[in-house]
């Protein structure tokens, strides 16, 4: 098959970041100035506007023509541009794209952060005046006096234009070293196909409830200038939402930090209500004002309105292998892996659909009257935003308490193996056996019990205070999914799963040992775990431990590699809690380190080698299931609806049926292309729930 590598650059008055590909590719104004191509390797091509306003026929043939393969970097954008902006139509599985191929091994970022990282030499590398170029070229221009031309080009600034066509040739040389220096590692050819589903995910997009988000940014914009007045009077101060003025005010009354974060904040809340720390009456209320005021979340809604399609369509949401070291999906713009917790208040689908209607009523006074403080329930109702097409319904299947059915299959672990198949609850099964209670008292204490059920399978700690103020391991954890605990909690908790779960303990140490083993050898490496009690002999996981200059590599039972990037051991100096001290030789990789730019070594350990290898099984069930719903979904032998996937979060699919569909036929459809059998994961216990409804929601 012959291979077209390519870059477009192009212009529009519509701005790429802030709306968006859908809003900018249909622009009236977009179009594309310039192309840059290389077939099969040869020297590189080019076209540009002020040659002809379309380009050449091999370029053209070459893009319409299923036997080439089309390579760029963010292909997405090319592929979309070409459909959009010259008519050409493709089929998804013709294209290839080079950063997902980084991403793959475990890259992050731009074409020119991958390069840095991968540290290709200074002629590869993507040339650094871009970002002006691109101010200069590709944006609409403030007409001035000195400077009458919206539009500059090859006639208002020639040499500069050569430079853009440079800049254009040079992001094709960088794309094929980096291509030429990563396509030697394996990469399972179902992972393409499956990016040809997400690319088709991606085009078709989600319905938005315009009216919703409009009236929710509207009331929320309302009532956070209610909140600020209603602060400002109560502290009387001429602007409370000022650190420097509140922040003496509020140390005056019992406020015990120097910073007034949002976590110091929400720290000093929870502490005074749960009666740990005394503070005024007054400084509580107004602290809790101010945050509400402050809610940044809501400008979800605005991301909905700005970069929403002209159907109504939210498109690109989802960036495949966007998560370093696992291959889960990223969330893009609306960050759908990341909203905010529906309120305890609404979580009865009928109290949700009153919040949700009178909302699009724009009532604030009725949403008030209806579920208290009106900014909680507008946080709480983004996902609602979320809606079938009309004519349409939502089916929506998640995978159950998938990460902990991966752990305990992954390490033979009997206590979660055996409460698996006996259909009993995970979180509260823990909770009767941490607490020593009958399991049928467990339930107002599942909240508790989740979150050691979750996190202590990756070697989390207790945990402890930080002279910041702020919590470790799982004391942290848990308050981050809201569930708030004592310390001693916490630890007990913790000592408590590891009782219960020798298994995914000696796990850790076993992964640490066959990561040693291998950077040493170089040779390919069994993850065998220790016997623990009752058990004839040692167990292997089924997982391998490679190493591939310059990559440690760990083989998922699906084929599939995580990548670790220039892997070192690195002997350390560890503090004890009595001030001695001890060392360890630690695994570390070159990587983006989370919630933080840059490119850095990054420390690993068995626990979260073992939350990566877990996370990315889970991701790879997931994978099969959207791989099904794209194949069957439209084949009447399998379902007599259509059955289209919207989008998906983490373990959980967002389809769209006719309103007519049977809902448990195209339920049951649903989840059984989620837990058929795998065959990489005999024995594996899957199970979906879901439901059906004309909003999303968490269920």
């Amino acid at each position: 098959m012959d291979i077209i590598n390519l870059d477009y650059e192009s212009r529009s008055e519509e701005d790429l970041i802030a709306s968006g590909l859908d809003r900018y590719a249909n622009h009236d104004s977009t179009e594309i100035v310039m192309a840059a191509w290389s077939i099969n390797g040869e020297a590189i091509e080019q076209w540009d506007l002020r040659e002809r306003a379309r380009p050449p026929s091999i370029l053209i043939d070459a893009l319409r023509d299923p036997n080439v393969q089309k390579w760029a970097y963010n292909a997405q954008f090319e592929r979309v541009m070409t459909e959009k902006c010259w008519g050409i139509e493709s089929d998804y599985a013709n294209w290839r794209c080079t950063q997902v191929l980084a991403y793959m091994m475990g890259f992050a970022g731009t074409l020119d952060n991958v390069g840095r990282a991968m540290k290709l030499a200074a002629d590869k590398r993507k040339m650094a005046e871009g970002k002006k170029l691109i101010q200069l070229f590709c944006r609409p221009q403030k007409i001035t006096t000195n400077q009458p031309h919206q539009w500059r080009d090859w006639r208002t600034d020639p040499d500069r234009w050569d430079e853009f066509l440079q800049y254009n040739r040079q992001d094709v040389v960088t794309e094929m070293d980096m291509k030429s220096k990563l396509i030697r590692y394996p990469v399972p050819e179902s992972e393409w196909r499956l990016y040809a589903v997400d690319q088709r995910i991606n085009d078709r997009g989600v319905a938005i409830n315009l009216d919703h988000a409009r009236q929710a940014l509207a009331m929320a914009d309302v009532r956070k200038e209610v909140l600020k007045r209603q602060v400002n009077k109560m502290t009387g101060l001429a602007n409370a939402n000022s650190t420097t003025q509140l922040l003496p005010w509020a140390k005056a009354r019992g406020y015990p930090f120097d910073d007034l974060r949002k976590d110091s904040v929400q720290k000093v809340i929870r502490e005074a209500e749960a009666g740990e720390i005394e503070v005024q009456k007054i400084l509580l209320q107004a602290l809790k004002k101010r945050l509400d005021a402050n809610k940044t979340s809501l400008s979800k809604y605005a991301t909905m309105l700005k970069a929403v399609g002209k159907d109504g369509r939210f498109r690109y949401s989802m960036q495949f292998v966007g998560a370093q070291r696992t291959g889960r999906w990223a969330g893009r713009r609306i960050q759908v892996q990341n909203l905010p917790r529906t309120p305890k208040t609404l979580e009865d689908v009928h109290m949700l659909a009153q919040a949700n209607f009178l909302i699009t009523k724009g009532d604030l006074v009725g949403l008030q009257l209806f579920n208290g403080e009106p900014i909680h329930t507008l946080v709480g109702t983004i996902r609602s935003a979320f809606v079938p097409a009309p004519g349409k319904k939502f089916v929506v299947a998640d995978l159950a308490s998938i990460e902990s059915v991966v752990i305990g299959w992954l390490t033979d672990c009997r206590w979660f193996m055996d409460n698996l198949r006996s259909g009993r609850d995970l979180y509260r099964a823990f909770a009767a056996e941490w607490l020593h209670i009958p399991y049928d008292e467990t339930k107002p204490h599942r909240g508790k019990a989740k979150p050691a059920t979750l996190g202590a399978g990756f070697r989390l700690g207790g945990g402890t205070l930080l002279p910041n103020g702020k919590k470790t391991g799982l004391w942290a954890y848990g308050e981050n999914m809201g569930v708030f605990m004592t310390k001693e909690e916490a630890h007990s908790s913790v000592q408590a799963f590891r009782s219960l779960c020798p298994e995914i303990v000696k796990s850790w140490y076993a992964l640490e040992k066959a990561v040693a083993a291998c950077m040493r050898t170089k040779q390919p490496t069994k993850v065998v775990r220790e016997s623990v009690d009752g058990e004839k002999e040692a167990f292997t996981l089924p997982i391998t431990i490679e190493y591939r200059k310059p990559f440690l590599c760990i083989v998922l039972p699906s084929g599939r590699r995580l990548y670790y990037h220039d892997p070192k051991m690195v002997r350390k100096t560890n503090k004890r809690t009595d001030g001695s001290t001890y060392q360890t030789v630690n695994f570390t990789y070159m990587g983006k380190p989370q919630n933080k730019q840059g490119w850095e070594r990054l420390e690993s350990h068995g626990g979260k080698l073992i939350e990566n290898i877990v996370q990315a099984i889970a991701r790879d069930i997931l994978k099969l299931g959207l791989m099904r719903v794209d194949k069957f979904g439209s084949d009447p032998d399998h379902i007599a609806w259509l059955v289209e996937t919207v989008m998906h979060i983490h373990d959980e699919m967002v389809t769209e049926v006719d309103e007519d569909a049977d809902d448990e036929q195209v339920m049951n459809f649903v989840k059984k292309c989620l837990t058929k059998p795998v065959p990489w994961a005999p024995g594996l216990p899957l199970g979906a729930a879901g439901y059906v409804g004309t909003f999303y929601r968490k269920d």
